[in-house]
């Protein structure tokens, strides 16, 4: 990160790490998500003693 730049406009450097953290947030609800989907098909590969 460049903190002259963030020294000269404080609230655009916020803005940046605003949209960094929404884009960590929507990826980690993709990626529960698709845990989820997938947890019946792991169940299955349990209970057949695949996993």
């Amino acid at each position: 990160m460049d903190f002259n730049k963030l020294a000269q406009s404080p609230l655009d450097g916020l803005d940046d790490i605003a949209v960094r953290i929404k884009k960590i947030e929507v990826t980690l609800i993709s990626i529960d998500n698709t845990l989820k989907q997938l947890a019946p098909v792991i169940a299955l590969l349990k209970r057949f003693k695949l996993l």
